[in-house]
């Protein structure tokens, strides 16, 4: 078998085994949402779904049947206890921007039938969000090489098989939207720079504006529209390409300026990151921990077990601690120190590596500067899939049959350990004990 052909055959089973977790976290998970927040993230849709408004931080409760959904509790015998009953009261992530709950509320809204029918609809949502993304991944491999982009893109894609990411991207949050904007804004990068194409590099800043609203961290993808739009000058400064990139700008302000607008007039503020601060601190840094460089540099290997299940149980052993560690370096260390040019020109490497890159410097940046640790593995997730893309060029090399089957050979020892982990996670006991 070519190797061309059998990294198709390993990418059509990728996209299987992956659509099947999916699926199966979907319509398994029910009465044991995700630990990671996902009954205030419900809490959003639902209110957004039936009182046509963005909940307010500090002023909004928990909707009654997340609250039950979240306690196990029946919602005919229950009742959400008042807001100074601890942050569990709280529709505690209203702070987040709306772009994800806006799809998700529609989806809630048009669903008949009972409130658990609604719940499942939306993580089915998030299913469709994967598939797509899955999709935008195997565009950006084909768009940095469509010659070998079967290759590029077995590696890039296994990275949909690791347990953490499934569960994130199905259950209920914004970071089921955040893997697929982040990946268009890449392709589009991409495209302008292969291209000098004035309307791609206009894309990456519209694109932009939609991960923004997306979520406030996606911020860190800057750089990758920053490069597009400098690639795109230097070729064609002519007055058609000015103005396709002034009325991109112009499109992406006026996409985030509304939800700017109302946080300044519901807040007194851009943005509600302060308050949510403020509500959650006593449990994201209960000590008043005062963050230094020395704790983020030693904190960077644990941020970078991006295979780590932690999304599915809290009740995990680590039998498994060494796949964890083997995907850390196979994916990510190894494809760092090996990545030079050969299928993938200098800028569109640069490309694929800024959002993983700029990801942790910010997130490095608000650990120290607000002592708000956030360098933990489920921040990179979003940003995974374009360094997936990355990984595979970087193994593929000097393009050739036989550096294809290496990339080939990683690509699956990358998925066989996903499929590890996620079959472990999936049979590991409930996170509640």
């Amino acid at each position: 078998m070519s190797h061309r052909r059998a990294a198709l055959v390993l990418l059509t089973v990728e996209a299987a085994l992956a659509l099947a977790f999916a699926v199966h976290t979907a319509l398994s998970f029910q009465r044991d949402l995700s630990p990671i927040d996902e009954a205030a993230h419900l809490s959003y849709v639902q209110l957004l779904a039936e009182e046509h408004r963005l909940p307010v931080l500090g002023r909004d409760q928990v909707t009654l049947e997340a609250y039950a959904l979240w306690n196990d509790l029946d919602p005919e015998r229950t009742a959400v206890p008042d807001l100074t009953a601890g942050l569990g009261a709280h529709s505690y992530e209203a702070f987040q921007p709306p772009a994800y709950f806006v799809l998700a509320a529609v989806v809630h809204a048009v669903t008949p039938g009972s409130y658990d029918a609604r719940f499942v609809a939306v993580r089915l949502l998030g299913v469709a969000l994967a598939a797509v993304s899955f999709g935008l991944v195997v565009t950006l491999a084909w768009l940095v090489s469509r010659e070998w982009w079967p290759a590029i893109a077995t590696v890039a894609c296994s990275v949909f098989l690791m347990p953490g990411l499934v569960v994130r991207l199905v259950t209920v949050s914004n970071s089921a939207l955040e893997p697929l904007v982040a990946t268009a804004l890449v392709c589009a990068a991409v495209a302008a720079i292969r291209r000098r194409s004035p309307a791609f590099a206009a894309a990456t800043l519209v694109l932009l504006a939609v991960a923004v609203l997306t979520k406030l961290s996606l911020v860190a993808l800057a750089p990758v529209a920053l490069i597009a739009l400098v690639a795109v000058l230097r070729a064609d400064r002519g007055r058609a390409a000015v103005v396709r990139l002034a009325a991109g700008c112009v499109v992406a302000l006026v996409l985030v300026a509304p939800w700017f607008a109302w946080n300044r007039s519901t807040y007194g503020a851009w943005t509600a990151n302060d308050r949510a601060k403020a509500l959650q601190g006593y449990i994201v840094n209960p000590d008043g921990h005062d963050y230094t460089a020395s704790n983020v540099v030693g904190s960077v290997p644990d941020t970078l077990l991006v295979a780590h299940a932690q999304e599915t149980s809290g009740n995990l052993a680590q039998p498994y601690t060494g796949l964890v560690w083997f995907v850390a370096a196979a994916l990510i260390a190894v494809p760092a120190v090996v990545a030079s040019r050969g299928v993938a020109s200098a800028s569109v490497l640069a490309v694929l590596a800024l959002p993983l890159v700029s990801s942790l410097v910010l997130f490095a940046a608000v650990t120290v500067v607000e002592d708000w640790p956030t360098m933990v593995p489920r921040y990179l997730w979003p940003v995974l899939p374009a360094w997936g893309v990355l990984a595979g060029a970087a193994y593929l090399g000097e393009p050739s049959p036989r550096s294809a089957r290496v990339a080939l050979r990683v690509a699956v020892a990358l998925a066989a350990t996903g499929v590890t982990l996620s079959l472990w996670s999936f049979d590991a006991p409930s996170w509640r004990g």
